[in-house]
């Protein structure tokens, strides 16, 4: 008896499903064709199998043997695993402050070339540019009270969310703005996310996402529930990589796919300024707001388990 595949093991939602298939031989090794088999889950707190056709469908976080049953009790088994991941410390990026007045990091962006951070709490907002190793550069004032920097790949540019509803362009090198869209947003304190393509913006607060697209600022979709988080203000907060969107409650990371659909959870170890959870150049990005002295953003790459 043979299950295909042998096994799986991957980053997949609540609510996937992954089909198995089995096959018997003679003892010549010839296939036999019209064999029924009975499917079972060793562990249906992962995963639960359909009985008659090895469809499985992720629980939760485990692994779960799956096994088919052909005639004369003859079995073959395969192992489905919901794979979680862990934060593996990459980068950290430092920066110094003698007040957090109208200096509360709130997030992390990268063009490929450079890493940039905003921190705000009223206008002007500073952004600190950093090489990639994470060494300082320089900073540049913009006249906006930001929650949120964000770099779209569709044209190269940098974006800041207000607090309030609002849209701009920013060139990070001179901080010179110009205003995008009014109103897009539903929420004030917001600090959306971007998709890794630029195509989508990710809006969230307290346990509502909303999907907006990039180039009209229009909403195309709204998930209402399902989204762990904490209290304010990291129920503003949301990252976006390529096929995965991240909420927080200052400590544990919940990972989930672009169907809202939870996948896992893990803890980071350093960082816990609910607005900036970030992912920027292939990290996940958070930091501590300290009242004065130096801060330090983490960049975690993760790591699947």
């Amino acid at each position: 008896m043979v299950v295909t595949p042998s096994s799986v093991d991957s980053l997949i939602g609540t609510g996937d499903t992954v089909r198995f298939t089995a096959s018997g031989k003679d003892p010549k090794g010839n296939a036999i064709s019209g064999i029924t088999f009975a499917w079972t889950s060793s562990n249906a707190a992962a995963a639960t199998v359909n009985s008659s056709t090895g469809l499985v469908t992720a629980v939760a976080n485990g692994t779960s043997t799956i096994t088919a049953t052909g005639p004369a009790s003859k079995t073959g088994t395969a192992t489905f695993k919901s794979a979680s991941v862990a934060p593996s410390l990459v980068t950290t990026l430092n920066y110094n402050v003698s007040s957090n007045a109208s200096n509360h990091p709130m997030s992390a962006a990268s063009n490929g070339s450079f890493y940039y951070t905003i921190s705000d709490g009223g206008a002007p907002s500073t952004i600190r540019r950093y090489t990639l190793a994470g060494v300082f550069l320089d900073s540049t004032l913009v006249q906006l009270d930001a929650r949120a920097l964000l770099y779209s790949p569709v044209n190269g540019n940098f974006y800041v969310k207000i607090f309030g509803f609002d849209w701009y362009r920013v060139n990070v090198s001179t901080g010179d703005t110009a205003h995008v869209f009014t109103g897009s947003f539903a929420f004030q304190q917001s600090s959306p996310g971007i998709s890794a393509d630029g195509g989508v913006i990710y809006e969230h607060e307290s346990d509502t996402v909303r999907v907006l697209d990039f180039v009209s600022g229009k909403q195309t979709a709204q998930f209402n529930s399902g989204f762990q988080t904490g209290a304010f203000p990291s129920n503003e907060a949301i990252a976006a990589d390529g096929s995965h969107l991240f909420t927080w409650d200052g400590t544990t990371v919940y990972m989930y796919d672009v169907k809202a659909r939870f996948i896992t959870s893990f803890t980071v170890p350093n960082g816990n300024y609910g607005f900036s959870l970030s992912f920027a150049n292939g990290l996940l990005w958070t930091t501590t707001d300290i009242a004065s002295g130096t801060g330090t953003w983490y960049g975690y790459r993760l790591v699947k388990q």
